[in-house]
């Protein structure tokens, strides 16, 4: 994105998502030496829309709908996870409906949602603001 920096440690904040070519130059006594890959960067986290499932907006203040778009299923069992595995929140709906997940209560953060349907499971990480 043409921005650089110097010093013992640089670090840059990148502005919106893509694949960017990054370079390293360490420059000493005995002179010089650069590394160069590519990095790609996500920014926030993106709504999920895989198949026959839906879950947005993420990340969410309160609200996280979970909608499953697939024809037969019976059932959508959606549970809430912390990251050290800790089962927070589980709620069975209807596999037609539009499932509601109120995080309203939950503290700011990331969070596991797993998603199991007559087709499979869905392992999700959502944002709480």
């Amino acid at each position: 994105d043409g921005n650089n920096g110097s010093g013992m440690t640089t670090s840059h904040t990148y502005a919106s998502t893509g694949t960017y070519y990054v370079s390293l130059t360490i420059t000493g006594p005995c002179g010089s030496d650069t590394f160069s890959d590519s990095v790609n960067v996500t920014i926030g986290l993106e709504e999920y829309n895989q198949g026959n499932l839906a879950i947005y907006p993420n990340p969410t203040s309160s609200m996280l709908y979970v909608e499953n778009l697939g024809i037969g299923t019976q059932q959508m069992h959606v549970e809430v996870y912390a990251l050290n595995g800790k089962l927070l929140k589980s709620e069975v709906f209807d596999g037609n409906d539009k499932a509601e997940i109120d995080l309203s209560r939950f503290a700011k953060g990331i969070y596991n949602l797993r998603v199991t349907t007559d087709e499979g499971v869905v392992i999700r990480r959502i944002s709480r603001q």
